[in-house]
């Protein structure tokens, strides 16, 4: 599982949430509206299966995230949700 934490900008937040929302993969989406500073944003993060990483990634690129704003990964060592289990399946 990775855990993404993206920067989005005013114009483009609504369509991030959007995708991640309607991603079956993805799972814990948190929406900080003008959390980011730098730059300027809605903080987006979100829990995604690694089999639906390419497609999720591919789909913020799509919309242009990485643009005016960005898009970071982490590995999740361990996670604990049922909600993280029905993503997997």
């Amino acid at each position: 599982m990775l855990h993404l934490r993206v920067i989005a900008t005013p114009d483009r937040s609504a369509a991030v949430t959007d995708l991640l929302a309607a991603e079956r993969g993805v799972t814990h989406l948190v929406v900080l509206p003008g959390a980011a500073r730098q730059p300027a944003g809605d903080l987006i993060t979100c829990d995604v299966v690694r089999e639906s990483a390419d497609s999720v990634l591919q789909g913020l690129r799509r919309l242009g995230a990485e643009a005016q704003g960005g898009i970071a990964a982490d590995d999740v060592e361990l996670a604990i949700s049922v909600a993280a289990d029905r993503a997997a399946r």
